[in-house]
């Protein structure tokens, strides 16, 4: 088991939308941008942007793919078995007066991993051959 990580948390003043600044990251693979431009304080608080995961953990049916910089590794079983003990590795804890999001794993879990979790008819066609999950573990988030 590892140390609880650090969290150095600093709030920054940005004059233009989170729009404008996740383009000035440019078409950087694995980026992301959780927008937020509703003007409800409660609900439209926080937009949140990342770039060059540290870990990216995507999997297909019974095998998953782990890219660590320029190490890659695959992992047989089940994606969710496979994906706990890096979620609970690189957990952070909550700090109190914190954005809700300050670190960690974003990407999306696709419908296709139903397979793993319940014996279902495969009847789908993989026309656009992209993983069943894809997540990217970032350690800087804007």
């Amino acid at each position: 088991m590892m140390t609880p990580r650090q969290v150095l948390q600093k709030e920054i003043a940005y004059p233009t939308s989170a729009f404008e600044n996740f383009t000035k990251l440019g078409a950087r693979e694995n980026s992301f941008l959780l927008e937020s431009s509703m003007v409800n304080e409660r609900l439209g608080r926080w937009s949140f942007l990342g770039a060059e995961p540290f870990l990216i953990f995507s999997s297909n049916a019974r095998s998953a793919r782990l890219q660590w910089q320029n190490h890659v590794e695959t992992q047989e079983g089940n994606p969710f078995r496979l994906l706990k003990p890096l979620l609970e590795n690189f957990k952070l804890h909550r700090m109190e007066n914190a954005p809700p999001l300050l670190g960690g794993a974003v990407g999306y879990f696709g419908y296709d991993l139903c397979q793993v979790l319940e014996r279902l008819p495969d009847r789908a066609l993989d026309d656009v051959k992209l993983p069943d999950c894809h997540l990217g573990f970032y350690d800087v988030v804007i």
